[in-house]
This record gives C-alpha cells, structure tokens and sequence, in this order.
C-alpha cells in the first residue's frame, strides 16, 4: 500500500469538502495530530480508520487508496475523456446530490450542448 498516496488522496479531498485536519479528526474519532501523520505518511492507519474517513469524505476507499474509480465490470478505468482529476471532482460532486438533483443537472447539460450546437 502506498500511503503516501493515501494521505495526498485524504488531504485532497479533505479540502475539497472544505475541512479542516481537526474537523475530520474529530468526526471519525482520532486526534488532529494522527490525521496530519497520516497525511504526511509518517505513520499508518488502519483499515477502519482508513473507512471512517472514506465514509466522512463522501468517497470510497478504492477512491483514498487508488486515487481512481473502477468500472463494476471491468478493472479498467471509466474512458470518459477526462483527466482522472476531473473525472474525481465531477463524480464526488453527483455523489452528493439526490436523483433529482442529478436529473435536473442532465438535463441542463443536455440543453447547454443542444444550444452550443445551434
């Protein structure tokens, strides 16, 4: 396991949600000192610590740990064009929102691209 990669994935997306070290820390259960040595790598969780911020973070542990999204069919990455960056912020993004907020997005992307084509 690269846990280097691990604590870059965690502070990536802990900022992304706009929390602090201290936040998250106190949310799953362990102290602002732990979180940031985790962070920088120089000490390791364990896999429940790993799934608690998984879970707080609003992403999967595939997600921390790979810093990708696997297809359920194939172990190949989802081909949609995007750099995995944006592909990451995109799908977070829906994760949070309920089937008809995502509904309403579809169609106003669709209508967006129906009137770019005009």
């Amino acid at each position: 396991m690269n846990y280097t990669e691990l604590g870059n994935n965690i502070r990536k997306f802990r900022k992304m949600r706009g929390l602090t070290q201290e936040v998250l820390s106190e949310k799953i259960g362990i102290t602002p000192v732990f979180m940031s040595q985790i962070e920088t790598a120089s000490r390791h969780p364990s896999l429940e610590t790993v799934v608690k911020i998984s879970k707080e973070l609003n992403t999967s542990v595939d997600m921390l740990l790979f810093n990708c999204i696997y297809n359920d069919n194939i172990s190949d990455f989802i081909d949609t064009g995007l750099t995995r960056e944006q592909f990451n912020i995109i799908s977070v993004a829906f994760k949070k929102r309920s089937a008809d907020e995502i509904s309403a997005l579809i169609k106003a992307f669709t209508y967006l691209l129906d009137y770019e084509e005009q």
